[in-house]
């Protein structure tokens, strides 16, 4: 993601090394002494997200190429958030606090009754929402992407839905893999 969705999105200062910086990240998120808690890093991403989705999405899907982490970013956050029927995200989605909640909620059940985020009604309806800002609702193939995602999720799990979205990808292994 950070490669081949983010870097490309950026102006990197020339005294900035992206390998080395890449895996400073790497190194921060593996220092488990942080005390970072799931909840914490995952509450308000429906701020978070409208910050860091759709400028390198757009940027992506107006070169005609599909941003799969992206879009696996917001499938994933949806299902948190908006957990489809008969999916249960954890205890570590339930304590994640967003004050977007409720009205994701009422948008998905609005677009896609008894079908929850799966549906790409119901995808489309939040991306309409504004939520992530406005030019998203340019890209019909974004929003099928997330709730393609989505439906991965639910049924194979977020492992399955990272595996996937690496296969539409090149595939080909970063420095920090």
């Amino acid at each position: 993601m950070l490669y081949d969705e983010y870097l490309p999105s950026l102006t990197v200062p020339p005294d900035v090394d992206p390998d080395h910086y890449a895996g400073q990240l790497f190194d921060r998120w593996a220092n488990t002494a942080l005390g970072h808690r799931t909840r914490q890093v995952g509450s308000d991403g429906s701020v978070k997200l409208r910050q860091r989705v759709p400028d390198p999405a757009l940027l992506h899907l107006r070169a005609g190429r599909m941003p799969h982490h992206l879009a696996l970013t917001v499938a994933a956050y949806l299902c948190c958030v908006t957990p489809p029927p008969g999916f249960e995200p954890g205890p570590h989605a339930a304590a994640m606090a967003d004050p977007a909640r409720e009205r994701l909620r009422a948008i998905v059940a609005g677009a896609a009754p008894g079908t929850g985020v799966r549906a790409a009604a119901a995808v489309r309806a939040v991306l309409e929402s504004g939520l992530l800002g406005d030019g998203l609702t340019e890209h019909p193939e974004f929003a099928a992407r997330v709730a393609e995602l989505a439906d991965v999720i639910v049924r194979n799990g977020p492992a399955g839905a990272a595996a996937d979205a690496l296969l539409a990808t090149d595939g080909a292994p970063r420095p920090t893999d």
